[in-house]
């Protein structure tokens, strides 16, 4: 058969797979044996006859080999790889044009590019404006008469499991608030907790109480 790229790698690996021999032709080869024969037909049946009789000489094909098909497999992942980050290290080069262009501090604010958080705040408020004032915007803090409020709106209060006597000594918080609200307060948390006595202690408190690193992360 022509050795045409992906176009034969089907038929190609079932056949080797079941032990048949299979001759590879450059289609290139069928290509200047067609223009020597000085004939102006091509037909399917023309090229099955042409491709038989190239294989009368065997400097014009190649045996295939199981080892062979699972280079060339491995070849097209590698290419497609490439290919793959070539295109995100273009996309990232757009992106940072704009990021300079709208919001130059930006990255300053993170220890990596390309972070989730890093993008999903970006596709969230998009512009240095809205990042700066998205604690008056969506949090709006004034508005929350007690703090019991502001958690139900984060929804990092604990999940209550109860049921007659039974009381669950360990949940999960409930999750059902802002996702992004949640994610700033543990990213703020940490350095808080590094810098603040307060906090410092009372962390360790819970730790020491047999609280969990996430669970007295949520607490505090």
């Amino acid at each position: 058969m022509e050795d045409t790229g992906h176009y034969n790698f089907s038929i190609k690996k079932f056949l080797l797979t079941n032990s048949y021999k299979v001759a590879l032709i450059n289609p290139l080869t069928t290509k200047n044996l067609r223009k020597a024969t000085l004939k102006s037909v091509k037909s399917d049946k023309e090229d099955a006859i042409l491709i038989a009789k190239t294989l009368l000489d065997k400097d014009y094909y190649h045996i295939a080999s199981i080892q062979e098909e699972k280079l060339s497999e491995a070849k097209e992942l590698t290419r497609y790889r490439t290919k793959l980050t070539i295109e995100m290290n273009r996309k990232k080069t757009i992106l940072q044009r704009h990021v300079d262009i709208v919001f130059p501090e930006f990255n300053t604010l993170f220890r990596n590019e390309y972070t989730v958080t890093y993008l999903n705040i970006l596709r969230e408020y998009g512009d240095a404006y809205t990042i700066a004032h998205t604690d008056v915007r969506f949090l709006r803090i004034s508005k929350y008469q007690n703090v019991g409020k502001l958690i139900k709106f984060a929804e990092v209060n604990p999940y209550i499991s109860e049921s007659g006597e039974f009381s669950a000594d360990k949940t999960i918080i409930t999750k059902k608030g802002s996702k992004y609200l949640r994610t700033t307060l543990y990213r703020v948390i940490i350095p808080v907790i590094l810098f603040n006595p307060v906090f410092h202690n009372y962390y360790h408190l819970k730790r020491r109480q047999g609280k969990g690193h996430l669970c007295s992360l949520g607490i505090v």
